[in-house]
């Protein structure tokens, strides 16, 4: 109970994000047979799962706004040369985090900010 199940990745062009995910992290991602427009997301064994779907449109002046997702990696540098290589970017320096591990911030092709996390130790 209380737990993050499921997250969405907006996206202007739900093609490339899925082609940047795909590249990058190796996710399986396919089209959801209904009548919206809805790529799913599978990590493996993960607990959670998620999807990209099209940008949404500003409500009453307001755009969307999220959390910010980290993604626990086996080595940052190699995912973020990955994540060049696929057309994101790295927005900060990889920080270390006393006890924990490496953190860097990226944007995927969407602009959309996702974080990354490399363990001190394996979790």
């Amino acid at each position: 109970m209380n737990s993050i199940v499921h997250f969405e990745i907006q996206a202007d062009d739900p093609l490339r994000a899925m082609e940047f995910y795909q590249k990058v992290f190796d996710w399986n991602i396919e089209k959801m047979h209904a009548p919206l427009e809805y790529w799913l997301i599978e990590m493996g064994d993960d607990l959670i799962g998620g999807a990209i779907k099209h940008r949404e449109k500003p409500v009453i002046d307001e755009s969307a706004n999220a959390y910010v997702c980290i993604i626990n990696v086996a080595s940052i540098d190699e995912i973020a040369k990955k994540i060049i290589s696929a057309g994101g970017s790295v927005t900060s320096e990889k920080t270390m985090i006393p006890t924990i591990g490496w953190h860097l911030y990226c944007k995927d092709t969407e602009g959309n900010v996702f974080g990354l996390i490399q363990y001190l130790q394996k979790q």
